[in-house]
């Protein structure tokens, strides 16, 4: 969560959420965003011009012992 007013953001939440597809993770993003936003006082919003940061990252493939790259 980030305030523009202000130019500070609080530190990043990990969801530990793993997704199948990139897509799936910027749609649940903005879904969850949209709910905290919701979720916080109008004028709250509105003061702090405050906004929702989310990042997918991908998840390194994981190798099992023997095999290659």
């Amino acid at each position: 969560m980030c305030y523009q007013i202000t130019h500070t953001c609080l530190p990043p939440i990990n969801s530990g959420l793993v997704f199948d597809t990139f897509r799936d993770c910027t749609l649940t993003g903005y879904k969850k965003s949209h709910d905290m936003i919701l979720g916080l006082p109008p004028e709250k919003v509105k003061n702090y011009q405050t906004i929702i940061k989310f990042w997918c990252n991908p998840k390194s493939p994981t190798l099992k012992k023997g095999e290659d790259i």
